[in-house]
């Protein structure tokens, strides 16, 4: 088993244990730029076969300058821009769910709309679905309703693309908005993996 220590720099200290190698490459891409100033990351793991079979792990999956083996620990350094941590030997898809995650975020606000918490989750699935809502209230034989629409949307990881599924809209304008943000959201990027897919 493999543990990670993260010490920020008021001393604070949390600390993680990962079972397999799956969970510590999906950890490790959750970590930003700034994260990597903020705090000191530091695996680890017992024994001396276990602690090879860690740097082995490392130099065969991350850049050698995103690391330094010191003292047992295999410590993440910052990678200037432009320079992958990952290695790409592999034909490997690498789906940024963070950068998904924020996207979403600023969609629902623009749209004013909602999403369920459980679309905010994510795996390693090339396509993502999911479900975005507005209430919307109406004023019918003297009583005030409270009706809800939703726009289905499904979203190519890889691509950066999306298509809309199953549409209940009460205004036009939900289903306007909502195209309107998510271009604008996932514009550059789309434009980004094109020029990389070629």
């Amino acid at each position: 088993m493999t543990k990670l220590i993260v010490t920020s720099k008021t001393k604070e200290r949390m600390t993680f244990h990962f079972k397999n190698e799956e969970s510590i490459v999906t950890f490790i891409k959750n970590i930003s730029t700034r994260d990597l100033r903020e705090k000191k990351y530091a695996f680890s793991t017992k024994g001396e076969q276990q602690q090879e079979q860690l740097v082995y792990f490392f130099n065969n999956t991350y850049n050698q300058n995103f690391f330094t083996f010191i003292g047992g620990n295999i410590i993440l350094n910052i990678m200037p821009n432009g320079i992958h941590r990952e290695l790409k030997s592999k034909a490997r898809r690498s789906f940024n769910n963070r950068i998904l995650k924020r996207a979403l975020l600023n969609i629902m606000k623009d749209a004013n709309c909602d999403l369920e918490k459980k679309y905010l989750k994510f795996n390693d699935d090339r396509y993502h679905f999911m479900r975005f809502t507005q209430l919307h209230e109406t004023f019918f034989n003297g009583k005030f309703e409270r009706k809800e629409a939703f726009i289905e949307v499904g979203f190519d990881k890889l691509e950066w693309s999306y298509t809309l599924g199953n549409i209940f809209v009460y205004d036009a304008k939900f289903l306007v908005n909502l195209k309107k943000s998510i271009e604008k959201y996932t514009k550059y990027l789309r434009e980004h993996r094109k020029k990389k897919l070629k």
